[in-house]
């Protein structure tokens, strides 16, 4: 308990057993002998899933690594093979993991990002990547131009809302679709 004694003879002064470390209970073994019982019980609690406390007689509460390669959590969705390095939880990251809002607005994995959300993902505009027109009916893909839109969309309105009529003319607009003009 940290504090205790020994009288090792009747009649003898006491023995102080104590060790002056909290994580030993210090008892009189009833040969007159002080023994230092090793409690972990009595260290902090882990802070990470790859690292543990343990008493140790000469010192007191040692923090120790967990063997590399040990199982983890690192507590992102976002991440894979999740396992002790150096007394620390580490995770592969896999993109695929997190939701993508469009071909040009994507979420990527990285954790260790500090915008990163609870799952560990982080949103991301990609450039130069194709991406399908928003409006099928009057234009074809384009290109993501790193703000989350796709531009440079090839305008085929016109084959598209053919109508085969000589007295229309054809024209699309983006929000309504095809017209055709008397």
């Amino acid at each position: 308990d940290g504090f205790g004694s020994c009288q090792p003879d009747a009649g003898a002064s006491f023995i102080d057993c104590s060790d002056g470390i909290m994580c030993t209970q210090d008892i009189c073994d009833g040969t007159g002998q002080c023994q230092h019982i090793p409690l972990d019980s009595r260290c902090p609690i882990d802070p990470s899933p790859c690292s543990y406390y343990e008493c140790d007689v000469s010192v007191g509460c040692h923090l120790h690594n967990m063997v590399n390669g040990t199982g983890c959590s690192d507590g992102y969705a976002c991440t894979t093979d999740d396992h002790c390095e150096s007394g620390i939880c580490v995770g592969t990251p896999q993109d695929s993991l997190c939701p993508n809002f469009s071909d040009c607005h994507v979420q990527l994995c990285a954790p260790q990002n500090g915008q990163a959300n609870t799952a560990g993902c982080v949103n991301a505009f990609t450039i130069d990547v194709p991406c399908p027109s928003f409006d099928t009916e009057c234009h074809v893909g384009g290109v993501c131009n790193g703000y989350g839109e796709c531009v440079n969309q090839t305008d085929i309105g016109t084959i598209k809302c053919e109508d085969y009529n000589s007295c229309t003319t054809d024209t699309c607009d983006g929000v309504f679709g095809c017209f055709h003009t008397p």
